[in-house]
This record gives structure tokens, C-alpha cells and sequence, in this order.
């Protein structure tokens, strides 16, 4: 009562694991006429705590030492046999170890065997796969084009490009930039459009030795700078409309969309060699500066010898041999473009979707079924959206592969996509610093959901803070060494030099990438994502530091400290909030929608928060650092200055808007996407307009007409609403 602990019918008020030492002579009874014997146990009637461990001293009848016995009393609603077993085992070899090195610390007493150790270093399959040597996906697509010059590889809305005009247009323009003067370790930037043009030039930069650094011209001319003057580009290829959005500086652009006298044909260098870098691509950097992660050509082609083995040699024998079609839905910027990049260079069809139609889920789901779409590569979060616009209803046409990939899978969605009959799940985990996917899963009802096990020539340590393994079912931190792990960051040594660590366990030069990501491994060998150990998030697949977007609020100048953290919005899904004290110079400080316009010229979209507020305060926790967890939901003051509505239209949007946005209330000329609105809630508000006033908007109006005041308008205008789409019903074996 004195300590008053917080009660929870989940485990004992006070403590979990108790252990008791008898070291007290036993009792001696004697009495006469009588025989008498000591036994040993009676029995127990039922776990008293989560693990008991009970220690008796023996002696003989001497009174001499015999040692220490001991039992180990578990829950079984807690721990099976064999865990229960693994922990005394473990015990006793701890003491062991202490009894024969005494002076060893606690922290270095070896415990674990050499099975359990070999797990811990995924080294209890040394066979499986070495990485292909001496090839690069250069040699792979060329061989490609050679056998198969006919197959289509890339399909855009301007048609179908076979492998041979493919490999003609990527030869021409290689010498068209050789011409031009680069040369092959040469950086060049790509801000192109969703069309074959993209994979041409991406393919033409590769097979000229050069190193592609992809940019998105959607993003902020001030993002996009800092891009271009870490990466320092040879040239910038771009075409005439899209030149206009990027930053001008010391880089050259070549607007791949004019014409040129066509080059000579000399010949060109030889092909990259496997150590040669192949990409840079740009991550967000917690100290405010994107970092380049440069990739080099061996572990492209180990990872595309890996999914060969995994995901593309089974899809290929159930459709009987056949070319997949596989859409490209990611942008250039986001690793996981690669992906599907790597089934065409394995001889499948990629389908290009524009940036409307990837963004739209409904638009999505019409150009996967149009065109037959077999391979789909997608967040968890928006496969959510793609099934909310129908896509995995029963009857239609459906992706035979779904692979899910840059945010943790959630047990529902995991469980409905393993109970579909006629679709594969995979999951796929990676940095960008390992080369795209590092550690893949299938998606099987069998198992909850797992991020799997290393990619063949890959290793996966799961390690304490002291770099050494940790038992099995043991939460360590992931390390992740092998084939593909990335060269560094471009030109950060220091920065590269704290990631990518010495491997202890590999030979002589090997190296780790240190992910972040907590993990445990499983009896099978497959690994459990638990969490992070730094402020590096998630958002809707894409990575952000939350240092990078509280350095973007610090440029304005009349912010002295800012906070950014996650927190679940109105639709449960992970959303950025940040909040900014202002400066005590006696100036009016910041509003909201000032900062926010400060973040819209830096940032991508995605790591613009969704809920941003000016407080008086920042509290500090007890290691002086921002507690965030006490802060409130800053929405007061853009409720307060809201413009209320003028028409009873309006107020019934407005009503959806706020019910939408789990708000109190919302203006007439709020946008929806500044109040915390994303991609899934748009796609929700539209059906909710859709069953209100019976017409049928796209979620490309909310995107275009943001605002109550805009949107009412369009209404007039809109089809009917059709009828409703059949809820998805998911059926299994």
C-alpha cells in the first residue's frame, strides 16, 4: 500500500522474476522410533510469478558441499517448454563462466553455445547464396536484349518499348553524353518525367560507367539545391518543361527532349565494373542536409540474383513461363523503384504510371486492372487505400504478387492478405543503405507478421550494445552486412564512418551498416521488427528524420527552438506534428501557416507536418531533452481563425471535412491537407461526399480544390455517383 504500484491483471503489481537461495543448514529430524526422510519437492499448484528460480545449497550427511541445485518455475501463459529451458540453461552457463574467470565482467560472460551464437550472426545456413561476381545489371539487361529483342520491357502512354529499341535508345543516348564529356564516375542528375525517357536515360547513365542520381522535380527548388550541391553533377538531364522547376547553379543541363546532331560513333568505355558505383540516392539527414548513399553495381546484381531465387523465379512457374507485367508506382527518388526496375531487367514488362495515377488509389486501381497489372509493389498504408477503391475484391482482376514494403505491416493487413487464394505477399525490409531490400518474408497465415530472413548473400546480426550477439527471442539492434551494403554516404565521412562500422564477424575489410531497428529473431531463424532507437520515422513508406524537418523550422528566424514528433491521427495512420517556440526579441512571433510556408519551400511534401503549432513553451524531460509526450495536438489557433460557411452546402462539407479530420470543426477556407489531411483521408472523404450528395468526385478534385470554398463548387458539376464498389471479401483456403 506504502508503494502503491500502478494494477494490471497482466502481471504481478510488485515484480515478475524472483529468485530465492536456501543456504541455511537443513533441519535434522529425529524421533524416536521412527524412520524419517527428507523429501525433496511436493509439488507446486501453479506459477506464482512470471519466472521463479528457487536455489538450495546441498550438503551430504557429513555436512560437506555437494553443489547447487536448482528449479525453474514459469508461467505458461508467458513461455513455452523450450524457452523456459533455453533461460536455466543459460543461467547455469553464466555462473559457470563466472565460477572459471571471477574477474570477467558481468557483461562479458560468455552464454551462449555455438548454435545459438551462429543464429544471433545469421550464420545457421552457411550455404545460402554467394553474390554473382564479375556481372553487373548492365551485362544482365544487354544479355536480355540480346536473346529477347522483341519481348516489350517498358509500356508508357505512348506505347510499348521491346528490350532491343530499348537498349538502342540507352546505347545512342550514352554517346550522346559521352559526347557531351562525361565520363564514367561522373555524377549526373535525372529530373524526368514518368515516361520511357526515365528508364532510357537511367540505363544510358549505367552503361556509360556514370553514377545516376535521381531527382524529383515535384520537390522544392530549395530540397532539390541541396541535392545537387552535395552530388555536384556533370550534367542534369531534364527535358524543357521540367527544367523550369529546378534550381539554377554551377550544374549544366541537357534538355533530353531537343534535338542534337547525332555523335560520332566512337566507341564507347568499356561497361562498369561491379565495385563501380551505379546510383546516389538522397535520404533525409537528421542534421537538417540530405545524405547521398552511394550503391554500388555487385550489390544491384545481388540483389536481383536474390529475388530471382525468392519472388520472380515462383511467379514466373505459376504463370507458366510467361512475361509479367509489373508497374512502377514509386518515385526515382524512393529506393524501392528498383524493384520493379529489376523485374524488367529480368525480362518482364514495366508499366509506368504517371505521378496522378500512382498518387490516386482509384486512379491506381483502374490502371492495374486496365493493364493487367501482375507485380505491384506498394506501402502498407496505401495498399489499404488500393483496397477501399476496390482493388481486392473478389471477381476482378487482381496483382498475382503484392509485395509490401517501407513501413511495418500491421496483423489485420497481414492476415487479409495471406487469406487471399490467388495473390503472394511478400514483405520486403531495407535501408537505402543496404541496397533496397535487405531481409524478405512471404506473407503466410502460418506466421504474424515478420520481416523474414537476410537476402541471399546478405547477413542479418541481431547485436547488443556491446556489438555482441544476443540470445534468441532477445530484442537487439539489426546490423546488416554482406553484398549489400552501400559504398557510404557522398562525401560524409564522418557521417559514413558512424554508420557503416568494422563487421567483427566477417573477413578481413568487411563492413555493417548499423540500421537503427530494433529486432528479435525467432526459433525458425526469421526476424521481428519492435521499433527504432533514434528519432528516424516512417510516413506513408517514406523515410524522415525528425531532426531534419525541426533544422527546417529553425531557419525561419523567428523560431528558437522547434519539436517534431509522431502521433496517430484521425484515421489511427502515423503523422508528423511539430510545434515552434518563438524568440523572445519582442517581435510578433510566427503563425502557423508562416511556418508552414517556410517547410513547403525546403521540404518535400511528405515531411511537411500535418498539424503545426506556435507554443510558449518546449518542456524538457529529465535528460534535458524536448518531452514531447506532454505537448497537446496543436489545432486551437487554426480553429479559431477559421472563416465559418456561408451556405448550407458548405456547412455539410465543412461538418465531413471535421468529422474526417477528427477536428471540432473546420473553416471554409482551411485546406484540408494543412489540417493533417493525407492521401487515406482523402480517399475516405471522398466516399463520404459520394454517399451525401450522390455525386461522383475523384480524389484528384479534393487534391486540386483543397478547401471547402473550392470544393463546393465542383459538386454542380459532378457525374452521379455509381453504384457502390462490393466491399473487398477476402477468402482463403
Amino acid at each position: 500500500e506504502e508503494v502503491s504500484p500502478a494494477r494490471s491483471l497482466d502481471r504481478h503489481p510488485l515484480f515478475q522474476v524472483m529468485l530465492s537461495l536456501d543456504n541455511n543448514e537443513p533441519p535434522r529430524l529425529s524421533l524416536p522410533g521412527l524412520a524419517v526422510d527428507r523429501e525433496e519437492s511436493v509439488g507446486r499448484s501453479g506459477a506464482k510469478f512470471d519466472l521463479t528460480v528457487d536455489l538450495a545449497e546441498q550438503q551430504d550427511s557429513d555436512g560437506r558441499p555437494l553443489g547447487i541445485t536448482g528449479e525453474l518455475e514459469y508461467s505458461r501463459e508467458l513461455f513455452d517448454e523450450s524457452t523456459a529451458l533455453r533461460t536455466a540453461t543459460h543461467l547455469q552457463r553464466v555462473l559457470t563462466a563466472a565460477l572459471d574467470a571471477p574477474d570477467t565482467p558481468v557483461a562479458d560472460l560468455e552464454f551462449l553455445d555455438e548454435a545459438e551464437r551462429a543464429a544471433a550472426l545469421d550464420r545457421a545456413d552457411p550455404d545460402r547464396g554467394t553474390p554473382p561476381a564479375g556481372r553487373t545489371v548492365v551485362d544482365v539487361l544487354t544479355t536480355q536484349a540480346l536473346v529477347t529483342p522483341e519481348r516489350i520491357a517498358v509500356a508508357d502512354a505512348d506505347g510499348p518499348l521491346a528490350f532491343g529499341d530499348l537498349m538502342a535508345a540507352a546505347e545512342a543516348l550514352a554517346r550522346r553524353l559521352h559526347h557531351a564529356g562525361i565520363r564514367p564516375g561522373d555524377r549526373v542528375a535525372a529530373a524526368l518525367p514518368r515516361t520511357r525517357l526515365q528508364i532510357i536515360a537511367l540505363v544510358a547513365v549505367l552503361r556509360l560507367g556514370a553514377v545516376h542520381v535521381p531527382l524529383d522535380p515535384t520537390h522544392p527548388a530549395e530540397r532539390n539545391r541541396l541535392v545537387l550541391t552535395t552530388a555536384r553533377p556533370a550534367r542534369v538531364l531534364t527535358t524543357t518543361a521540367l527544367a523550369l522547376a529546378l534550381p539554377a547553379g554551377e550544374w549544366p543541363l541537357l534538355n533530353l527532349d531537343t534535338t542534337s546532331a547525332p555523335p560520332a560513333r566512337t566507341p564507347l568505355p568499356e561497361g562498369p565494373a561491379p565495385r563501380d558505383a551505379a546510383y546516389v540516392l538522397h535520404t533525409s539527414g537528421s542534421t537538417g542536409t540530405p545524405k547521398g548513399v552511394v550503391v554500388e553495381h555487385h550489390s544491384l546484381v545481388n540483389l536481383l540474383a536474390g529475388h530471382r531465387d525468392q519472388l520472380i523465379g515462383p511467379a514466373e512457374a505459376a504463370a507458366g513461363g510467361r512475361p509479367l507485367r509489373v508497374a512502377l508506382t514509386a518515385a526515382a527518388t524512393f529506393d524501392a523503384s528498383w524493384d520493379p526496375v529489376l523485374w524488367m531487367i529480368a525480362g518482364h514488362e514495366l508499366h509506368l504510371a504517371d505521378d496522378h495515377t500512382r498518387r490516386d488509389p482509384e486512379a491506381l486501381t483502374a490502371f492495374l486492372r486496365q493493364h493487367a497489372i501482375d507485380v505491384l509493389e506498394t506501402t502498407p498504408s496505401f495498399l489499404a487505400e488500393l483496397r477501399t477503391a476496390g482493388l481486392l475484391t473478389e471477381g476482378t482482376h487482381r496483382p498475382a504478387v503484392i509485395a509490401l514494403g517501407g513501413e511495418a505491416v500491421d496483423a489485420e493487413l497481414w492476415r487479409d492478405l495471406a487469406a487471399l487464394p490467388d495473390v503472394t505477399g511478400w514483405n520486403l525490409y531495407g535501408p537505402t543503405e543496404t541496397t533496397v531490400d535487405s531481409v524478405v518474408a512471404p506473407v503466410t497465415a502460418a506466421t504474424p507478421p515478420r520481416i523474414g530472413h537476410a537476402v541471399p548473400g546478405n547477413r542479418a546480426y541481431v547485436l547488443d550494445g556491446r556489438l555482441r550477439p544476443v540470445a534468441p527471442g532477445v530484442t537487439g539492434e539489426l546490423y546488416l552486412a554482406g553484398a549489400g551494403v552501400a559504398r557510404g554516404y557522398d562525401r560524409r565521412p564522418g557521417l559514413t564512418a558512424d554508420r557503416f562500422l568494422a563487421d567483427p564477424y566477417g573477413g578481413p575489410g568487411a563492413r555493417m551498416y548499423r540500421t537503427g531497428d530494433l529486432v528479435r529473431r525467432h526459433g525458425d531463424g526469421s526476424l521481428e521488427y519492435t521499433g527504432r532507437v533514434d528519432g528516424q520515422v516512417k510516413i506513408r513508406g517514406h523515410r524522415v528524420e525528425t531532426g531534419e524537418v525541426e533544422a527546417a523550422l529553425l531557419r525561419h528566424p523567428g523560431v528558437a527552438r522547434a519539436a517534431v514528433a509522431v502521433r496517430p491521427d484521425a484515421s489511427g495512420a502515423a503523422a508528423l506534428v511539430a510545434w515552434a517556440l518563438p524568440t523572445r526579441d519582442g517581435a510578433e512571433p510566427p503563425t502557423a501557416a508562416e511556418l508552414r510556408d517556410t517547410l513547403r519551400g525546403a521540404l518535400p511534401g511528405y515531411m511537411v507536418p500535418a498539424a503545426l503549432g506556435v507554443v510558449d513553451t518546449l518542456p524538457l524531460g529529465a535528460h534535458g531533452k524536448t518531452d514531447t509526450s506532454t505537448l497537446p495536438w496543436p489545432a486551437g489557433a487554426a480553429e479559431a481563425e477559421a472563416t465559418p460557411p456561408r451556405t448550407p452546402r458548405e456547412r455539410a462539407l465543412c461538418a465531413l471535412f471535421a468529422d474526417i479530420l477528427g477536428r471540432t470543426g473546420i473553416g471554409r477556407d482551411e485546406n484540408f491537407f494543412d489540417l493533417g489531411g493525407h492521401s487515406l483521408l482523402a480517399t475516405r472523404l471522398i466516399a463520404r461526399i459520394r454517399s451525401a450528395f450522390g455525386v461522383e468526385l475523384p480524389v484528384r478534385a479534393l487534391f486540386e480544390a483543397p478547401t471547402v470554398a473550392a470544393l463546393a463548387p465542383r459538386l454542380d458539376t459532378a457525374e452521379a455517383a455509381r453504384p457502390a464498389l462490393r466491399p473487398a471479401t477476402l477468402t482463403g483456403p
